[in-house]
């Protein structure tokens, strides 16, 4: 709550300090200005309410955590509102209202004053286009997220959930572990404690939420990628130090250029500093990447692997088999580097290279990348909306990766399973059973058809015919049970005829009628 007067300055909730920090930002948001920027085209309302802190007292006497002034004039005991138009708070100062604890941004009437934009999005198909394009941002940042426990939510506007993370049972396990640890940070006079996630039940987490999101399909043939080389945290302290001292020299150096003449000595000075500077930076890297070769001593070695510009990255990753060929609708490359999703062509290449020679042409993997590099060796401001990045050794990572996705796949023993259904002989009986009455039927008309065959043309006398309907009446009668069979047979040995057909009017039996 304390901060809410300042949520949407411009500029107010930037985490840059000095101008080197520019150049090693791992935040994923635009330096202060998206609330405030937001503000200009909506109405933002931001609800906070802040968490009870209790301690215990020197003599075991339960008391209130110490607070500052600013936290000691809002109560734990509600929540604080505070609406904003312009990047201007509505009213002086917070009010009193309902909510839970932690923080709610709300954002409502978006572009309520931009006709012209708000027209952009007007329609239907348009409103599911942007929507579609929340919620692919909201499920990959919600596979990231997994792993800690965070889940995410996505809906439209009186319709169910298109995304629910928190659901899951070990995103939910996760999350209430987290709470307890803070819960727990909270009884211990603040101390900052984070909850301790196995790398196994992080690991649960994310496929849990990848099957959630991308299909079950997908989940069942994922791999466990795991690659490392150096040490980021060292590397990143390295390159900070250096950054701070180049940037005092050049302070010195402008000073020293300052107090001097004016015979442009100051503009040499500059211009050699920065020249020796440029060189320097060339020898340190030519002199890390060939230290190896050029000296065996450990201690050149530990310098160049912990360096200004040494090489260093970590990386998990889940990708699927190289046997299993993902839908459309499933196959997606997710990549995230220092916590943020971004888009990398030359990695992405590298990457689905290796599946080349397995998956069918025009078929894609799923791979979800997290990468953590080193905070200097990133520059997030070569995009607009910092979709892309660019970051040092480029083509050294691409083989790193590109080989351990190799790996992983050549080493999986379980290939892509088959599933079978098993066939019922119950089924198979009555699907191919017939009933005595069609059977019979058709033994029927198959006689009659073959003599209506045979005996085509072969003329048409009374004679003739009374042989054919005395033959016919024959097979009908054998085409009977058993007990009719014997009676017809003991007729035969007895020498008695059958009984004639009466001419009364009635038509011969004809067998071209059952053909007909």
């Amino acid at each position: 709550p304390p901060d809410l007067q300042l949520a949407a300055t411009r500029f107010a909730t930037s985490k840059l300090v000095d101008f080197e920090d520019l150049k090693s930002i791992r935040t994923f948001g635009f330096r202060g200005e998206a609330l405030a920027s937001t503000s200009m085209v909506a109405r933002v309302t931001i609800t906070s309410r802040r968490r009870k802190r209790k301690a215990a007292a020197a003599g075991g006497v339960s008391g209130t955590a110490k607070l500052d002034a600013d936290e000691a004039k809002f109560s734990t005991s509600c929540a604080y509102k505070q609406s904003y138009k312009d990047g201007v708070p509505n009213t002086p100062k917070p009010t009193p209202s309902a909510g839970r604890e932690g923080t709610v941004i709300k954002v409502e009437d978006l572009f309520y004053n931009v006709p012209s934009r708000r027209r952009a999005f007007a329609g239907s198909r348009k409103e599911a286009e942007e929507y579609a394009r929340v919620l692919s941002v909201a499920q990959r940042y919600a596979v990231h997220r997994a792993g800690r426990g965070v889940g995410v939510v996505c809906r439209k506007k009186g319709a169910n959930a298109d995304l629910n993370t928190p659901s899951l049972p070990s995103v939910r396990a996760l999350k209430e572990k987290r709470l307890k640890a803070v819960a727990a940070a909270a009884a211990s006079a603040g101390a900052n404690k984070s909850a301790e996630i196995s790398e196994v039940e992080s690991e649960r987490a994310t496929r849990d939420v990848i099957g959630h999101i991308f299909g079950s399909s997908v989940a069942k043939e994922l791999l466990t990628l795991h690659s490392e080389e150096g040490s980021v945290e060292a590397v990143s302290i390295s390159a900070l130090e250096a950054m701070r001292e180049q940037g005092q020299q050049q302070q010195k150096q402008q000073q020293n250029g300052t107090n001097g003449d004016k015979s442009g000595v100051s503009g040499a000075a500059t211009s050699r500093a920065s020249a020796s500077t440029s060189e320097s930076v060339e020898m340190e890297m030519a002199t890390e990447s060939n230290g190896k070769e050029n000296d065996s001593s450990g201690e050149h070695q530990q310098s160049s692997r912990t360096g200004r510009y040494a090489f260093a990255y970590k990386a998990f990753g889940l990708i699927t088999n190289g046997s299993f060929c993902a839908p459309k609708s499933s196959s997606a490359f997710v990549l995230f580097i220092n916590d943020r999703l971004v888009e990398s062509a030359p990695l992405r290449r590298a990457v689905e290279s290796v599946y080349a020679d397995s998956l069918p042409r025009g078929a894609k993997p799923f791979v979800y990348l997290a990468l953590e590099l080193p905070g200097p060796h990133v520059d997030v401001n070569v995009h607009p909306t910092k979709r892309e990045v660019a970051f040092l050794h480029e083509d050294r990572l691409c083989d790193a990766l590109a080989r351990t996705t190799k790996e992983v796949l050549g080493s999986a023993q379980a290939s892509r399973t088959f599933y079978a259904q098993a066939v019922l002989p119950q089924g198979m009986s009555d699907a191919g059973t017939i009933t005595d009455d069609s059977s019979r039927a058709a033994a029927i008309r198959a006689k009659a058809i073959s003599k209506a065959a045979s005996q085509n043309g072969a003329g048409s006398s009374d004679k003739s015919g009374d042989k054919n309907d005395s033959a016919d009446d024959e097979d009908e009668v054998n085409a009977k049970g058993d007990d009719s069979g014997s009676q017809t047979k003991k007729r035969k040995a007895d020498g008695s005829a059958p009984a004639s057909t009466p001419s009364s009017g009635k038509k011969a039996y004809d067998p071209k009628r059952l053909v007909r």
